[in-house]
């Protein structure tokens, strides 16, 4: 697998799953398109293989002025008003692809803080890590009494 990562983000009962670019500097970041797809597994999983097949594009750097202006397109695919609402009303998970390991970072309503790391050994399948992101999703809404 050449990529290093990708994000699921759920958000108004659909999974949002972006490409991620790399700037020259370094960074990753989300880029057009966005995969728009429901909540099973299959078409989490689909639209990880469709991010994945995109790779990393490399993308110039930006000052921070060019990126505090540029139109995020999670939120314009979601429509949230900000990353906070998607933290708060939904659910933001980062994939790390190790040559070791699979690491899954759950994020807490404070986009700061990671909640757990989830581990996977490096031949798990996609399916399986959309398993793992419903999961972790059901039950932190099923927590804390907000709908899924």
């Amino acid at each position: 697998m050449n990529i290093r990562s990708a994000s699921v983000i759920i958000y108004q009962d659909k999974a949002y799953v972006p490409t991620e670019a790399q700037m020259e500097t370094g960074p990753y970041l989300a880029i057009e398109p966005v995969y728009v797809v429901g909540l099973t597994p299959e078409e989490i999983a689909q639209a990880l293989a469709q991010a994945i097949a995109a790779g990393h594009p490399r993308v110039p750097g930006m000052t921070r002025d060019e990126f505090r202006k540029r139109r995020d397109p999670i939120l314009k695919a979601t429509q949230a008003r900000s990353w906070k609402e998607l933290y708060q009303k939904g659910g933001v998970y980062g994939i790390e692809f190790r040559e070791d390991e699979i690491l899954i970072y759950t994020h807490s309503e404070d986009p700061l803080k990671v909640g757990n790391i989830l581990r996977f050994p490096p031949d798990a399948s996609l399916r399986a890590l959309a398993e793992a992101i419903l999961k972790d999703f059901r039950a932190r809404k099923a927590k804390s009494g907000a709908p899924s």
